[in-house]
């Protein structure tokens, strides 16, 4: 069976022999049958995700705050369903939090379009109308008809693209503008980006830490930040861009 096999580094299509799969602790005292089974596994951590062929979606490792998606159980020695998640079609986990993994905030993508998250959601990050840790999948609510085809994650603030329209969509954590709305506000909801992009698509979006990148499909850097300029101990806005 062909798995796709994501870590927090890489995504690539290939067959994994099972005694590959066992050279990973987290799929080690796992039984031949199972991970024979497996079209998906994604790493992060102390915890992975697996879907099987059948398209049940299972959780193994350790995560005390919550990103498990299985409400309060902290610890999966082997793997637990994740129910919300199972007869999904999830093709995508993208995982924040390399740098404190303990806080991560998960997402899973499906091949319809749509996104589910859960986990460390302090910022609005999990886009979920608050900031409340979600220890269950939730499904996002974005405009009407609308199917994302990416997400990318930066430690506290989410990017998402549409599938069909190349549009961009921010939320979380919003210190140094870089969601691109024209605000410092954090926001709890996923909010289209207009500002600056008039009728450019976008076909791929990146965050870092605290940045947001856009490549347009002609090729074309959007770059989202916040300016502010320092004359001594005073710091003073000077605004906001994409360009």
């Amino acid at each position: 069976m062909k798995r796709l096999i994501m870590s927090d580094s890489s995504v690539e299509w290939r067959i994994i022999p099972v005694e590959e799969l066992r050279k990973w602790n987290l799929f080690s005292t796992m039984d031949d049958y199972f991970l024979q089974n497996i079209r998906l596994a994604h790493a992060h951590g102390m915890f992975g995700f697996l879907v099987t062929a059948d398209d049940i979606v299972y959780v193994v490792g350790t995560n005390r705050k919550g990103a498990l998606g299985i409400g309060g159980i902290l610890e999966a020695p082997s793997p637990v369903k994740i129910d919300p998640l199972c007869g999904q079609s999830v093709k995508e986990f993208v995982i924040a939090g390399i740098t404190s993994p303990e806080f991560a905030s998960c997402f899973a993508l499906t091949e319809d379009g749509r996104v589910f998250s859960w986990g460390s959601n302090s910022n609005g990050q999990l886009g979920t109308h608050g900031a409340k840790k979600l220890t269950t999948p939730e499904l996002i609510k974005f405009d009407s008809n609308v199917k994302i085809g990416q997400i990318s994650v930066g430690d506290l603030h989410t990017l998402a693209l549409t599938e069909d329209t190349g549009e961009v969509y921010s939320c979380g954590w919003n210190a140094y503008g870089q969601l691109g709305l024209g605000t410092d506000t954090d926001q709890y909801e996923p909010r289209k980006i207009t500002a600056n992009f008039g009728n450019i698509r976008v076909k791929q979006i990146s965050c870092s830490s605290s940045s947001s990148f856009a490549l347009s499909e002609s090729g074309e850097v959007r770059v989202l930040v916040y300016v502010i300029v320092t004359i001594g101990v005073f710091t003073s806005t000077v605004g906001y861009f994409a360009n």
